[in-house]
């Protein structure tokens, strides 16, 4: 009896091994259409590479005009600048912001009160006039990052998708979270940490989980996605598509360079089918998030190709008719920062960035607020109406 249950063991031991190694090996040499192609050197890989190269040419050069521009003075700061007035034009803010809401003991030097003075200087810019019309928030994990929504006192608060919200995978694959290969399932001991902020009319919040197969290394631990929502133009009946999220991060998250290659893939793939289905002939759309990428990498060129928006940090650089200020740091607004907005046209609006800036970049009592720095871009949206 103890010898075939020694065998019954030794198979179904086997037999486990077995599965482990295969579906471990299929994470490990499954193909990104968007590696190293184009005979180029991957830039995940440690060496440098231009994915796009005459664009991203277009785009160092006018870099270069911006900085030189910048260091001679000759940018006007936006806060400055009065734009004339545009036909049937409304203006609209949107803010992208990283806070690090993680809790205390993994968010290194920054400040003890961040999120408190975060949040009052929102509020202080609402009752100036001068707040983002929009707020998209990343990385609020914790109760006290949350609460950034109290002291800024935004009307409405639309949260990304909780924790509980999909079903985890504990037991998905055995010894998947042993073997860090293979580490590539959610277990979702957090939410998304995704806010939106406003003050505008919304309608019909959307939360949508990137799933547990759409993550790679220690962000497993976080329950991915986005949130989408519908904001109500001021002074209009026009309504514009807002989505915020936060894709995959890369080396922090300890995880090989396949894993999260294919991990960004399927949340652009997840991006992708819900900005298609909500999809109308009327309405713009936004997208701002931590897209941990630059146009510099291989995972902007998916990106780029797969949603098929415009970028508008990058519309903004090259544009000699958005106003940036001299004080910004343009590295960061292009290439480092890694926080960007996408937008797509509308039949009955279009977008147009006109200014950009970044904010909460000063450190306070010599201790920086988040390891981001937010990034701030004005649209002026046009309607083809006249019966607004």
């Amino acid at each position: 009896m103890i010898s075939k249950t020694v065998k019954l063991l030794k198979v179904v031991g086997f037999g486990l091994a077995v599965c482990l190694a295969v579906s471990a090996s299929l994470d490990l040499v499954r193909v990104n259409p968007y590696l190293c192609r184009d005979n180029r050197v991957c830039p995940e890989l440690g060496k440098p590479l231009s994915v796009r190269w005459d664009e991203l040419q277009v785009a160092l050069a006018a870099l270069h005009r911006r900085e030189q521009a910048a260091d001679d003075g000759q940018i006007v700061p936006a806060k400055f600048v009065v734009d004339p007035p545009a036909a049937h034009g409304r203006e609209l803010t949107v803010m992208v912001y990283n806070i690090k809401g993680l809790p205390d003991t993994f968010r290194g030097g920054v400040h003890p009160n961040a999120f408190r003075i975060i949040g009052e200087r929102l509020a202080e810019r609402r009752r100036e006039g001068t707040a983002p019309d929009i707020v998209l928030l990343q990385e609020a994990f914790t109760t006290r990052a949350r609460e950034i929504a109290g002291y800024a006192g935004y009307k409405h608060v639309i949260y990304g998708p909780r924790r509980q919200n999909t079903q985890t995978y504990w037991l998905a694959r055995p010894f998947v979270y042993v073997w860090k290969a293979a580490w590539n399932r959610s277990v979702h001991l957090e939410s998304s940490g995704l806010m939106i902020l406003t003050d505008l009319d919304v309608q019909t919040p959307r939360e949508v989980s990137f799933g547990h197969r759409a993550c790679a290394g220690s962000d497993c631990l976080a329950n991915k996605g986005l949130v989408a929502v519908r904001v109500k133009l001021p002074d209009s009946n026009r309504w514009i598509d807002v989505l915020d999220t936060h894709l995959n991060s890369n080396a922090s998250s300890d995880a090989g360079i396949k894993q999260i290659l294919f991990a960004h893939e399927r949340q652009v793939d997840k991006i992708h089918d819900v900005i298609t289905a909500e999809k109308t002939d009327r309405d713009a759309l936004i997208l701002g998030g931590d897209f941990n990428s630059n146009p510099e990498t291989i995972r902007y060129a998916y990106l780029e190709d797969r949603l098929g928006l415009k970028d508008a940090n990058s519309d903004c650089l090259i544009r000699t008719g958005c106003t940036i200020p001299h004080t910004v740091d343009l590295q960061a607004f292009w290439r480092s920062n890694e926080l960007r907005q996408f937008y797509r046209q509308g039949s009955s609006t279009t977008l147009q960035p006109i200014r950009a800036t970044m904010d909460f970049t000063a450190p306070v009592d010599g201790k920086p607020l988040s390891d981001h720095d937010a990034v701030e871009i004005t649209y002026l949206v046009h309607s083809a109406s006249t019966t607004d």
